[in-house]
């Protein structure tokens, strides 16, 4: 899986082909080798350097213009592009070049159209509007004349292409409404699990075609084609766009029967994409359970990491042999994103199993400076130890001090974002009812306990959130848990939360809002004047240091989005 070793695969590939049948025969012979093959070849000159390609691709253009040839030698040009692994200038301007001259022919076929969708992406080139206009011609042309298979490997590149793949969304559409009725199940779900590129959106609208051709087929998908579409659904579906009903079909059917899932990986995923999709359904969680604390020693770390912060979104604790077996798991030779779900998920659920939060603790610490330790594990973690140290008696424990002291310095700032227009709305109308209330000055987007808060008003202490759809579950009316979890780190920090939810002030005419937001901030002020006052100053609530501040306003520090 190295960088390095598939590069060398490539360039070997790219010299085999140029060997004869004998000695072709003694290099398959090491292909159990492979890794030290690709390497050795790395390290020797291969055939396919920039230096050998341009003479190669320039010599064959020379004989076909020497020639007179009305038509390019396409399977040897093909077979020069395909072996291109470099990047730079000169290689673009003759791929380039090159290209311009295969599309000018009268007629290419799908597979040839395939084969140059794939040159763009491996050399990520970006194709002139002469070679893009070409190209969607050739595509229209040809794909009525592919075969399904064809057909479908063509689309699933198009749609794929970062380049030329925005200009072909109507032909990727249309073609694979037309291709589906002549492919099987599996093959569609294929092809929606490998439809992935950077418009999430429009990989929804395959979904919706997929899925709806997929309901009447749905005894036919075998668990790894129900959990690759589940994985389909939750990659690319809206935020607020509804789920396609397929995958409660999927839900239900592993709440009745988790054991025809072989593999519990698969049953791994499919939690996750319930809890990533904000799905709550509390059956097929709790079969999940049974199906992984009946077969411990089959469960990977990541996939008990992933359950069990899904079943953390959606605030279904789950059963005492699943901590037990996520106990188990716990060292510090494990890796630390699995492990900081783990502390999240208790720190969320409020397990508070102190004995295993210390050694979970003493795990996380030994990881801090390693490479593949994310600020977004650092953030989490530092949440969870706010919970744990207010929640869970463990304010003085050294394993917690000693994690949070290491933790500090990996923590980015939370994210200069602008307010949203729901969030603008509600400050338009509250500014009004907290100066009738004498309730201080209304802030906009201020950071509190290093969590960027809607409004503040620094008076009461009172946190004003506006929460949308992202808040809240797609088919129940639960808040999620990780916005209750936020909700109880600002009570911990000293301050009243004021929860603005986005039904309330949907199903709320506009004459009657100012009223919802007065009985609401109501609400809160009776809730502040009963807590005790903070401990600390409200300057500790601030992010950083006053020089900290001054540089992230001037841009010298950078800030990247956090979980919170």
């Amino acid at each position: 899986g190295r960088p390095t070793c598939t590069y060398g695969m490539v360039l070997l590939r790219a010299v085999v082909r140029t060997l004869s049948p004998a000695s072709r025969t003694g290099v398959y012979a090491f292909r159990t080798f492979s890794t030290r093959c690709a390497v050795a070849h790395c390290a020797m000159r291969p055939l396919t350097t920039l230096a050998n390609l341009s003479p190669k691709l320039e010599e064959v253009l020379d004989n076909t213009k020497a020639a007179n040839l009305s038509t390019l030698n396409r399977e040897q040009v093909f077979e020069l592009l395909n072996s291109c692994t470099q990047k730079s200038a000169q290689l673009n301007k003759l791929v380039h070049f090159v290209l311009q001259r295969l599309l000018s022919e009268p007629s290419l076929t799908s597979k040839e159209c395939l084969n140059i969708v794939q040159v763009i992406q491996t050399l990520s080139f970006l194709p002139s509007r002469e070679i893009s206009t070409l190209l969607q011609r050739h595509v229209q042309r040809s794909l009525p004349f592919a075969t399904p298979k064809e057909h479908l490997d063509l689309l699933v590149s198009l749609s794929s292409a970062s380049y030329v793949g925005s200009l072909f969304l109507e032909e990727i559409r249309e073609g694979f409404v037309r291709v589906i009725p002549h492919l099987a199940p599996s093959e569609v779900v294929l092809a929606l699990s490998q439809v992935w590129g950077e418009r999430a959106n429009s990989q929804f609208k395959f979904l919706r075609v997929g899925a709806r051709w997929l309901e009447p087929h749905f005894d036919k998908l075998t668990p790894t084609d129900k959990t690759r579409l589940v994985w389909a659904a939750a990659t690319c579906t809206p935020a607020v766009s509804p789920v396609v009903t397929i995958t409660k079909r999927i839900f239900d059917d592993v709440a009745a029967d988790p054991h025809q899932y072989s593999s519990v990986a698969r049953l791994c995923t499919i939690a996750w994409a319930a809890g990533y999709m904000r799905i709550v359904h509390l059956p097929m969680l709790r079969a999940i359970d049974a199906r992984l604390t009946a077969n411990p020693n089959a469960v990977p770390l990541i996939g008990l990491g992933l359950t069990l912060s899904a079943m953390a979104l959606v605030s279904s604790p789950p059963s005492p042999a699943l901590w037990d077996l996520a106990r188990s798991l716990t060292s510090p030779q494990a890796t630390p994103k699995p492990l900081s779900r783990f502390l999240w998920a208790a720190a969320v659920l409020q397990h508070h199993d102190r004995d295993w939060l210390r050694t979970l603790c003493d795990a996380l610490l030994s990881m801090v400076r390693q490479p593949i330790f994310s600020n977004s594990e650092a953030s989490s973690i530092y949440f969870s130890l706010q919970a744990l140290k207010a929640e869970a008696g463990m304010a003085g424990d050294p394993s917690v001090l000693r994690l949070e002291a290491a933790i500090l310095p990996r923590l980015v700032p939370p994210p200069e974002g602008q307010p949203s227009h729901f969030s603008t709305n509600v400050y338009r109308l509250l500014r009004q009812v907290v100066m009738e209330r004498n309730a201080g000055p209304l802030l906009l987007e201020q950071p509190i306990n290093r969590m960027r808060i809607d409004m503040v008003a620094p008076g009461p202490r009172l946190a004003i959130e506006c929460h949308g759809p992202m808040h809240y579950a797609r088919n129940t009316p639960q808040e999620l848990g990780d916005s209750l979890f936020r909700s109880r780190l600002l009570r911990a920090a000293g301050w009243t939360p004021l929860i603005v939810p986005y039904t309330a002030w949907c199903q709320t005419a506009s004459t009657a809002r100012p009223a919802l937001l007065r009985r609401l901030l109501d609400d809160a002020l009776a809730e502040a004047a009963t807590r005790p006052p903070s401990a600390g100053p409200a300057s500790q609530d601030r992010m950083g240091s006053a020089s900290d501040y001054r540089k992230r306003k001037t841009g010298a520090v950078r800030s990247t989005p956090s979980r919170y």
